[in-house]
């Protein structure tokens, strides 16, 4: 993996739009986790019985949110891995704004970006094996 400067401005607005998004989400869980856990609802476990591979994230980010990361990664290491990760692209894209050599994206190679798909996919099986073994357990 290589670091190119920024020819196009994609990501780093972005960034900062889903950060601005994820800090008044975490507010609101912050300020009001009752009405949030009121409104989660899983459809897919509601008519099937099997869990979806989101279930628990609720109860993740709100743990999150308390900053007890053992609980976040309890209720769902999916969703916990991923709210971390955007938290670090929106802190990467706000620190890049204002510093203009941080101003640049990744260049995966064939390899690097076929290594990364297959992590990513095994990542899903594993936690939905996850999800549904505690189910039955």
């Amino acid at each position: 993996m290589r670091w190119v400067a920024e020819e196009r401005a994609g990501l780093r607005p972005f960034g900062l739009v889903f950060g601005a998004i994820g800090a008044c989400t975490a507010l609101l869980l912050r300020i009001a986790p009752h009405a949030v856990q009121r409104f989660s609802f899983c459809p897919l476990r509601a008519v099937t019985g099997v869990p979806c591979l989101s279930c628990g994230g609720t109860r993740a980010a709100l743990a999150l949110c308390r900053g007890d990361l053992a609980a976040a990664l309890r209720a769902n290491a999916l969703v916990s891995v991923g709210l971390a990760a955007c938290a670090a692209w929106a802190g990467w894209a706000l620190l890049a704004s204002g510093v203009p050599r941080l101003r640049g994206e990744p260049a995966l190679g064939r390899r690097e970006k076929a290594s990364l798909r297959a992590a990513t996919l095994a990542a899903i099986i594993a936690q939905w094996g996850w999800l549904i073994a505690r189910r039955w357990a």
